[in-house]
């Protein structure tokens, strides 16, 4: 994949602008604060880098970034839109996605090597990742990964069951009392409402008895009741029947009335005769209700929760006898896993071994081109100890070098100067070349802390790389500058009262004033001019 052209639009000082790169080695040089790190940026962050909205240009509403890449003979363009309210919108080929998959893919684009990755060689924690791409068996990696979550995974489970188990053995006692209590009397969630109106029946069992005594007096036995009154309205109504049939009707209806009274008064019968003065029963059900209402208070405050409560005892106290079958149930997965995690973890480790010896001498052979040729380095493997285990196995690693003759290796982190980091950075980004799927190459600042026949020796680096990769390099060295097939100037104008960044496609003659002045500064020697010719003159550019 080789990056045909770069858009930005909005990010920081710049306005807007377009880049079209070129295969081989494209570099760009500029003042400090131009802007020559934004376009790398740009980059970084059409491979799925964090943005924050501060990048947005002032007075801007959104920062718009597109790439163009080539792939043989298809393109793919690449599109990031972030908007002043935080709201981002990602295409691939015009095709919404998300960061997750942008950043999954911008690998296979671009691999961007900035002054960040300095940083991670001065931390140990990165040198076994380092190794890792270089000994390409992500395969085994991924494999010893899944199997260390699941041994995670189930071993959280077990210190679950055993904290269960813990916690069951210390509550046995009250969680019995409680089951116990719950369990002195069956009931269900609509007892309280149940026996409530039970309660309240029986105490007004006398009243209630009255009051249909009453009725069925109305109803029957007085002369006045319903059923007489009702005899002498029928009586009367068929002495009408005699001289109008049409009233026949409503002798029918009140017949019925008969008949549906006579049934009221049965059913109140019956009624009255379930109703008795019981005071047995009346304790009893006094009992139960205050049962439920201690039960209710005590567990959750209604029958509901005091149902659940119970339930939850259940199975706690049932799980006690099974708690020990789960617990040796779960131990024996649990080492299944691990001897699979440990023949795992120690063929990464014999893997590692061998290509950590590749890995050291293809570095230190880089490194004798780069001015550092009585640089000792070496990887160090150790078991973790005893006990511990990670994703990335049984193993930790550290880089330790030596850059003096006569001097001891030691950690990496503690020794290395800044130019040396940067050059061993570099042996390292080209000896993972191989293992690495993108043939366009960033680079930025990869001349930081180096100069001299140094600088001119990572230059011819770079331009023997260019010859297989597409190379992006931002320096400030004539002597890396000299080296690129394309040159490319990053500069700030000022227009409308507003800073703006402005990108030049360099010709010839552009180049020599370019590198002159990076050689004799803003004013230009003849010397510098000259010694500028020198080096384009001995270089591909």
């Amino acid at each position: 994949m080789k990056v045909k052209s770069l858009y930005i639009k909005n990010l920081a000082v710049i306005d807007e602008l377009t880049i079209n790169f070129k295969s081989g080695l494209n570099i760009i040089t500029g003042e400090t604060g131009a802007g020559k790190s934004l376009v790398v940026n740009a980059l970084k962050f059409l491979t799925g880098a964090r943005f924050s909205k501060e990048m947005i240009r002032t007075k801007a509403d959104r920062t718009v970034i597109e790439g163009i890449f080539s792939d043989g003979n298809r393109l793919h363009t690449l599109r990031r839109i972030i908007s002043k309210t935080g709201h981002s919108k990602i295409y691939l080929n015009d095709e919404p996605v998300k960061l997750s998959h942008l950043k999954m893919v911008g690998m296979d684009f671009l691999d961007i090597h900035s002054q960040h990755e300095h940083q991670n060689l001065l931390n140990r924690d990165f040198h076994l990742g380092y190794l890792d791409l270089f000994g390409q068996y992500d395969h085994l990696l991924v494999e010893l990964k899944e199997s260390y979550s699941n041994l995670k995974s189930e071993t959280s489970k077990l210190n679950q069951l055993l904290s269960d188990q813990t916690e069951l053995n210390e509550k046995i006692e009250l969680y019995q009392f409680q089951a116990n209590e719950l369990s002195q009397h069956p009931f269900t969630i609509n007892d309280d409402q149940k026996y409530h109106q039970l309660y309240k029946k029986l105490t007004n069992a006398s009243a209630i008895r009255e009051s249909l005594e009453e009725i069925s007096s109305v109803l029957d036995e007085k002369d006045h009741s319903v059923k007489r009154g009702l005899f002498l309205v029928e009586k009367e109504l068929q002495k009408i029947l005699n001289h109008d049939s049409s009233i026949q009707s409503v002798i029918e209806r009140l017949n019925d009335l008969f008949i549906e009274i006579e049934d009221i008064s049965g059913d109140l019968d019956k009624y009255k005769n379930s109703v008795v003065v019981d005071d047995a029963q009346i304790n009893e059900v006094g009992d139960k209700l205050s049962y439920l209402e201690t039960i209710s208070r005590k567990y959750g405050g209604n029958l509901e929760s005091a149902a659940k409560y119970l339930n939850f005892l259940t199975q706690k106290l049932n799980k006690k006898e099974s708690f020990g079958d789960e617990i040796q149930l779960q131990e024996r997965k649990i080492s299944a896993i691990r001897q699979k995690y440990n023949k795992l973890a120690i063929q990464v480790s014999k893997l590692r071994k061998k290509a950590a010896f590749e890995f050291q001498d293809s570095v230190c052979n880089l490194l004798l081109g780069m001015d550092m040729e009585n640089t000792k380095f070496i990887v160090k493997l150790n078991n973790l100890p005893d006990g511990k285990y990670s994703s990335t196995g049984i193993d930790e690693c550290e880089f330790f070098i030596s850059t003096n003759i006569g001097e001891d290796l030691n950690p990496f982190v503690k020794v290395v100067s800044g130019g040396e980091t940067s050059r061993f950075m570099l042996a390292v980004k080209i000896v993972l070349l191989d293992t690495s799927s993108s043939p366009s190459l960033v680079f930025d600042e990869v001349d930081n802390g180096i100069s001299g026949s140094t600088a001119e020796k990572i230059g011819e680096i770079l331009e023997k790389l260019s010859s297989s990769h597409q190379v992006i390099c931002i320096t400030h060295l004539p002597q890396i500058a000299a080296k690129g097939k394309d040159h490319f100037r990053i500069y700030k104008i000022e227009k409308n009262n507003r800073t703006m960044t402005k990108f030049i496609n360099l010709d010839k003659s552009s180049r020599i004033k370019e590198i002159a002045g990076l050689i004799s500064g803003s004013d230009i020697t003849e010397s510098g001019l000259l010694q500028a010719k020198e080096l384009l003159r001995g270089s591909n550019g």
